[in-house]
């Protein structure tokens, strides 16, 4: 089966060489590489126009800036692959016969693992389910239980099961939009399969928005709300889970030593805990120890905060 890699780039020059010299070195069945500029004041282009010269399998477009999810949008819509995977320009990949041998038009999602990629030195990633899914419920499930990983790397997508709704995610959410992508595309599958193969290699980048950015509050209640509008739709079997999910959200959210304690979020809790008393004993036991008490939870609350402080967690800039 033909596969399109597309790679979005935004100042990729100094990484985007190693990247594609990997997809070259590894990848045994027909493909096209696709590179996206996303309006580089670097020599992307450059280093572009250089690969290119050497292999014909390579394409670039070029836009203004206009973020990654605009920039993997048009890399889709120009690819000609009946597979397509997104590939960030400072990540690899290590293909081999046992992950491209799943390319076999039987599905339209295959989801893989991969590595976490710092100081030369790896760590395993992968999916909490192996197997087949073949029906919606299924999938979302599988999601909000989070036994599937909310990449948008790491997994190969039929081009077909991909429509342009799927990349118009509110530019509100810089975290957590792979994970909206992957709700959108699951709503159109009729099969899937989690693989326990790995094939990408994640550069964990110390500047990226994963590492120096977090939600907070009102930003987690509006990602709920947005899970919500995109689920029910189609599951609303689902609306407990889904109820489960914005619960645990909210109480680990508050344990980020970077979010304020406040009482309008205390209160938001308890409502929700009040009208679904089941969600205590399903949520984790550090998220409720002595929520139905303000004063309590409060001091617990803070002092969680200044226990990670203490242990040197890094502190990152709260997006709400």
């Amino acid at each position: 089966m033909d596969v399109s890699f597309i790679i979005p780039c935004y100042n990729a020059a100094k990484t985007l060489q190693s990247t594609v010299a990997s997809i070259e070195k590894t990848c045994s069945v027909p493909y096209e590489i696709i590179i996206v500029d996303d309006g580089s004041t670097d020599e992307t282009e450059y280093v572009t126009m250089e690969i290119i010269r050497l292999n014909n399998a390579v394409r670039l477009y070029s836009q203004c800036n206009k973020g990654v999810n605009a920039a993997r949008k048009l890399g889709w819509s120009k690819s000609s692959g009946e597979y397509v995977c997104f590939v960030d320009a400072d990540d690899e990949l290590v293909l081999n016969d046992n992950v491209l041998g799943w390319l076999s038009g039987k599905y339209d999602i295959i989801k893989a693992g991969g590595w976490y990629s710092k100081n030369c030195q790896r760590v395993d990633y992968g999916n909490g389910y192996i197997g087949e899914v073949s029906d919606v419920v299924s999938a979302y499930t599988l999601v909000l239980e989070g036994k599937l990983l909310p990449y948008i790397h790491s997994a190969f997508f039929r081009k077909r099961a991909i429509t342009e709704e799927c990349f118009d995610i509110n530019p509100r959410f810089k975290i957590g939009e792979d994970l909206l992508f992957n709700i959108k595309v699951m709503s159109s599958c009729r099969k899937f399969v989690s693989i326990a193969e790995r094939f990408y290699v994640y550069s964990m980048n110390e500047e990226s928005a994963m590492h120096t950015k977090i939600w907070g509050f009102n930003y987690i209640r509006d990602f709920n709300d947005e899970m919500e509008n995109l689920i029910l739709p189609y599951c609303p079997e689902l609306k407990d889970k889904l109820t489960l999910h914005r619960f645990i959200d909210y109480t680990s959210t508050l344990l980020f030593p970077e979010v304020k304690m406040k009482q309008q979020y205390y209160m938001e809790i308890i409502l929700l805990l009040k009208e679904n008393l089941w969600l205590k004993g399903l949520s984790p036991k550090k998220n409720v120890i002595f929520i139905e008490n303000w004063s309590f939870y409060g001091v617990y609350v803070r002092l969680f905060h200044l226990l990670q402080r203490l242990r040197g967690r890094k502190i990152r800039m709260v997006i709400d």
